[in-house]
């Protein structure tokens, strides 16, 4: 009578999916940033990313499919909105004003920045 014990029989089967590659032109300063993230797949946050790209595209291509806007139009909506939006912050910071709950240092970090106020 022989006494062994079973091993365990190991197979793979080993399926190669062969993707095309893609080069990405990144800064020096990008690349050094990212190579001290070693334990991070950059190829599949790239892949991610277009993925993510491409379904929003996709879903604004099919949002706009029907509409007769031109690119014209959406400028000029979109300055109208711009207007508006500035009309009613600029509003809403006098009326901070107004009531003293305006910081006033906000006011000299806007000037030393050389933005409007």
């Amino acid at each position: 009578m022989h006494w062994f014990s079973p091993q365990p029989l190991n197979i793979y089967t080993v399926f190669t999916a062969f993707m095309p590659n893609i080069t990405v032109a990144v800064s020096e300063d990008l690349k050094r940033r990212m190579d001290a993230l070693d334990t991070v797949n950059w190829s599949g946050v790239a892949r991610e990313a277009i993925e993510k790209h491409l379904a929003d595209y996709t879903a604004f291509r099919e949002l706009t499919k029907h509409s007769t806007m031109t690119e014209e139009d959406a400028l000029r909506l979109g300055r109208i909105v711009n207007e508006g939006m500035a009309k009613r912050y600029r509003e809403e910071i006098e009326e901070l004003r107004a009531k003293g709950q305006w910081p006033a240092a906000y006011d000299k970090t806007r000037k030393s920045s050389g933005k409007r106020k």
